[in-house]
């Protein structure tokens, strides 16, 4: 028996359908905005490593332990005008000696710095010298101005 082929592909069997390969997309042309977005990328990159070790956070001290640092150098007669949060930090002479004045330091910063200090001397925050340190009453006492706290410290004397 003979198979009776209708249509256009009257050649071809039937039960066999015309197979095509799938057609591939066209590849996208590659500009210069691909290198472009790379090398903008990594110059943001280097802008963003460089402002993060420009603001002194590359000797591995905390914020907190840069300003114990910078009160200590400002007892020795060696210290920055302006201490790491910004206020004002001065060496300050009166009748019982030398100590340093820090002022507007965060209350977080300041309970922690008053807390390291008050090991090493007598320490006043906000005008007020505990008679007793604890972090309690740091707390309370440099949380008193919410402006910032003013942190007065006085180096022990060598022969304690």
């Amino acid at each position: 028996m003979a198979t009776i082929a209708h249509g256009r592909h009257a050649d071809r069997p039937a039960h066999h359908p015309a197979h095509h390969a799938p057609r591939r997309p066209p590849k996208a042309r590659k500009g210069r905005g691909g290198w472009a977005a790379g090398l903008v990328a990594a110059l943001a990159a280097a802008a963003g490593a460089w402002w993060m070790l420009a603001d002194g956070s590359s000797d591995g001290l905390s914020p907190e332990e840069r300003l114990v640092k910078e009160i200590q150098a400002a007892a020795e007669g060696s210290a920055p005008p302006v201490h790491t949060f910004g206020g004002e930090l001065k060496a300050v002479y009166g009748d019982r000696g030398k100590s340093v004045e820090a002022k507007d330091v965060p209350s977080k910063a300041c309970v922690s710095a008053a807390w390291r200090l008050a090991r090493e001397g007598v320490v006043t925050v906000n005008g007020t010298t505990p008679m007793r340190i604890s972090a309690a009453i740091l707390s309370e006492l440099c949380a008193e101005s919410p402006d910032g706290a003013t942190i007065r410290w006085q180096p022990r004397d060598d022969g304690r």
